[in-house]
């Protein structure tokens, strides 16, 4: 099972060059935008 990432998540993320998802159900459902997917994905490009 996947865990939470409360603290170091910056520094998690420093380790990794690339993210793949699966969209449908990730990242929208049918027409609609999974709440906070597009922070998400906003927050990995900055990184």
């Amino acid at each position: 099972m996947a865990q939470k990432i409360t603290n170091g998540g910056s520094e998690f993320l420093d380790d990794f060059d690339a993210f793949v998802f699966d969209c449908d159900g990730v990242l929208w459902k049918g027409s609609h935008v999974i709440p906070g997917a597009v922070d998400t994905i906003a927050h990995l490009i900055e990184k």
